[in-house]
């Protein structure tokens, strides 16, 4: 299993906590669930359900 990093940065015409709740909203609708969520930063990691060898 190999390890990665990968930062990104994005800039939004709304604020932060409405844009995190979309992502919230998104998640729940999709078939991705949140392996982990920090509030204070808004930053969420999300599952997508497969990897690069499953499809």
């Amino acid at each position: 299993m190999g390890f990665s990093n990968q930062t990104t940065q994005q800039q939004f015409p709304y604020s932060a906590d409405s844009v995190f709740a979309a992502l919230g909203k998104a998640v729940e609708v999709s078939n991705m669930t949140i392996k982990e969520i920090d509030f204070t930063l808004k930053r969420a990691t999300v599952n997508v359900g497969m990897s690069l060898l499953s499809w």
